[in-house]
């Protein structure tokens, strides 16, 4: 990491790659139509291409995001092409819902640790913003799994008047799970 580089242009810092247009949830504010998958999936050749461009540009880092970017059944290849060309990858912004114990031991095996941004849209409604049952109980657990694993956790909330009510308990939540930051947009 502490080899010299050289590129032909000034140093780019990072990079925020949106890896799918696709998304398994149906949020009521999406304004990437990800539900849809109208903006589609990049293939393999040319996700390898931006990674040999991030190395020529001498990108120093990239965060990840999507739709939702935990879809993409290549990721093991693009954490580990980001670790080949020295790249850091400082954090995945995430619905929670595809965070397993596999993933946190993967990145762990590639010697990344990002932090993880995950969306909550706050208790009792959450279910209801994301337009997917069930989710809500998920994202809490997935929270806890990067919690515990040691990684940090960023909560981001879309707030709107479906759920405005819901944040003095979310508050609570958020203190209840130790989560260091909380992003209300």
């Amino acid at each position: 990491a502490q080899e010299y580089r050289q590129a032909a242009n000034p140093l780019i810092h990072g990079v925020h790659w949106a890896l799918t247009g696709r998304c398994n949830m149906n949020c009521r504010h999406c304004f990437m139509e990800s539900p849809s998958g109208r903006y589609g999936h990049p293939g393999r050749d040319t996700l390898q291409e931006f990674l040999r461009q991030f190395e020529q540009a001498n990108v120093l880092q990239v965060s990840l995001t999507g739709g939702e970017p935990l879809l993409r059944e290549d990721l093991p290849e693009i954490i580990g092409g980001l670790t080949e060309k020295r790249i850091r990858l400082t954090e995945i912004a995430t619905n929670g819902t595809l965070i397993s114990p596999q993933l946190l031991e993967m990145l762990k095996n590639f010697d990344q640790a990002p932090d993880f941004k995950i969306s909550f849209d706050g208790t009792g409604v959450h279910d209801r913003m994301r337009g997917t049952q069930g989710t809500e109980e998920k994202v809490k657990e997935a929270i806890r799994l990067v919690a515990a694993s040691g990684l940090t956790v960023a909560v981001s909330t879309t707030l709107d008047r479906e759920n405005i009510e819901a944040m003095p308990r979310t508050h609570e939540l958020m203190k209840e799970l130790k989560v260091p930051v909380w992003l209300i947009g």
